[in-house]
């Protein structure tokens, strides 16, 4: 698509993760599937290492990187602000949906590039748990 749609120059102008939020915008990360693989992990990989789903090997506008932790709050909280819902979602805090998961290793402390193959351990939503590994 890169080649056949915009071209490599254009290319390096899609999904400016880091400059927006060295702009201090507000922004998500998020899946068009079959243009984005839909598994969180992957896409917290994604943003983290610029690394396309369909060509692993290419990287993406290596300057547009963000930190896992970025990519993590584009997951949750600002997603939440995107939908209206962040009184209620989001984050973890009194009074909210606690939907969380258990992960087998901590996504701060991996290699980039093994952050998707972190195991869900656990899945909890609304306070109970509905999947365990």
């Amino acid at each position: 698509m890169r080649d056949e749609v915009f071209g490599e120059e254009k290319a390096q102008l899609l999904d400016r993760c880091r400059s927006v939020e060295k702009a201090g915008v507000s922004f998500t990360v998020h899946s068009d599937f079959m243009v984005t693989d839909p598994v969180p992990l992957h896409m917290i990989e994604m943003a983290v290492t610029r690394k396309t789903w369909k060509e692993p090997d290419y990287v993406l506008a290596p300057k547009e990187r963000i930190s896992v932790e970025r990519a993590i709050r584009a997951l949750t909280s600002e997603a939440a602000w995107q939908l209206f819902s962040e009184h209620e979602v989001g984050s973890l805090e009194v009074g909210k949906l606690a939907d969380l998961v258990i992960l087998d290793k901590d996504p701060r402390k991996v290699d980039p590039d093994a952050i998707k193959d972190i195991q869900v351990l656990e899945t909890w939503m609304d306070g109970k748990q509905v999947f365990k590994a």
